[in-house]
């Protein structure tokens, strides 16, 4: 039986692989801890944005969110996935 390369193995032979930054975890922790304390002081003490909950009804920010998702999902695929965006066999790049 050959043994097959994993797939961390065929990436570190690539020259165009540059890796991880090296605090690259500790980066998003630190961003997350401060968007989501920025958002519950706004929230609960500042009220500064939830002001416009009373001009914009929920039935525009639901749909609005749901076409900010599909979008977002669609990016995150043609980017993790160039070559899934094929149509007719040509490429979509």
């Amino acid at each position: 039986m050959a043994h097959q390369p994993t797939q961390k193995k065929a990436q570190q032979q690539r020259d165009d692989l540059t890796g991880e930054h090296a605090i690259g975890d500790a980066g998003q922790i630190v961003l997350a801890c401060l968007f989501a304390g920025t958002w519950i002081a706004d929230t609960f003490f500042f009220k500064y944005l939830t002001f416009l909950n009373q001009y914009e009804p929920l039935g525009a920010r639901i749909p609005s969110g749901i076409v900010l998702l599909v979008l977002s999902g669609y990016t995150w695929r043609e980017r993790a996935c160039p070559s899934c965006s094929t149509r007719r066999g040509r490429s979509m790049a």
